[in-house]
């Protein structure tokens, strides 16, 4: 099965299965306020039903991972996407740049991995 992105969002399955998803994002706080993140899949431009998970991130410069993951029953072609929102402007998906002696840190990775056949 081939996995493909396009316009930078939209990751794309070749062959109908059911395919796991692990999303991981690095969330940043730049003020002292608690925050609400909301993370969701959508399918094809649809929000998928019960796939939104909260988050609360508070303190300034406190970083968290949103990390989660999901099995979903796709058909070829069909694309998914990660949307995440938030109830105040003072949070961020945050990279690092690389800093000896560690590699840099990614704001956000998913992997999409073929499971089986439906």
């Amino acid at each position: 099965s081939v996995v493909t992105v396009a316009s930078n969002s939209r990751i794309t399955v070749s062959n109908d299965g059911v395919y796991h998803v692990k999303t991981t994002l690095q969330l940043e706080s730049t003020n002292s306020s608690s925050k609400i993140v909301s993370i969701w899949l959508v399918v094809n431009g649809t929000a998928q039903i019960n796939s939104a998970h909260e988050y609360v991130i508070a303190g300034s410069g406190n970083k968290d991972i949103a990390n989660w993951n999901s099995s979903l029953a796709l058909s070829a072609n069909d694309y998914i996407e990660i949307f995440w929102a938030t109830d105040d402007v003072n949070v961020s998906l945050n990279a690092s740049a690389a800093s000896s002696p560690r590699p840099a840190v990614t704001s956000a990775s998913v992997a999409v991995t073929f499971v089986s056949n439906t």
